[in-house]
Parts: structure tokens; sequence; C-alpha cells
């Protein structure tokens, strides 16, 4: 994951965002976006279709099933604190969601390598 990310730094630069564009990302352009990488993924390997919201679920469970903090997770998700949390403790916890990412991409790319050595 991270040659991905560092390929798409040298390719873009480093203007703050992962893939820059002219103007802003519609939903009907990402939904577009999703609709074709779907298509493909389903013909090249018969990938059941998935829904975004799915890609945050699973990220949610697989860190969750690995340890990570429910507090990191939900900041991982972009999601804001609640109750005594938001008012109490305003630590971004960025060491942590590092540390989450990290993780994430090595248990997905360790589950990619398992689907391949089957084929």
């Amino acid at each position: 994951m991270k040659s991905i990310l560092n390929t798409l730094a040298v390719v873009y630069g480093r203007s703050g965002y992962l893939i820059p564009c002219s103007k802003p990302m519609t939903i009907r352009s990402i939904n577009r976006y999703c609709c074709r990488m779907w298509s493909y993924l389903f013909e090249k390997y018969k990938m059941p279709k998935f829904l975004p919201h799915d890609a945050r679920r699973s990220i949610s469970t697989l860190l969750s099933e690995s340890g990570v903090a429910l507090h990191v997770t939900e900041k991982m998700l972009g999601h804001t604190m609640r109750g005594v949390m938001v008012v109490y403790n305003k630590h971004d916890w960025i060491k942590e969601q590092a540390e989450g990412y990290e993780l994430y991409c090595k248990l997905i790319e360790d589950i990619i390598k398992i689907e391949l050595q089957k084929k």
C-alpha cells in the first residue's frame, strides 16, 4: 500500500490530496467510478458487488478484531466523539490512527495474498 501511495505522490506531487483534480469530486462521479471498478472486478475475478460503506464496515471490523481501540477506529472513519469524550478529551490519536492504517493495509495485503494463492 505504501508503494502505491508513494507512486501517487511522485505522479501527482505533494499537493495535499491523494489524487488531485481541477474540480471537486461529486457523489455522482464517485458512484460512476465505483460502478466501473465493480464491473471490472466482477468480470476479472467474479468479485461480488460491494458498496463504499461496506469498506468502512470492514475497516471497523478488521481493526476491532485486531485490538485497535474503538475511539481510534472511530477517528479513522471520520466520526466525531460523543458525550464525555468530546467535552474532556481533545487528543487526536494521530499516531494511533497511523498505526491503524498501517495495520489495515497489512491485513488487506495478507487477505489478497491468500486469495491469490488459491488460484
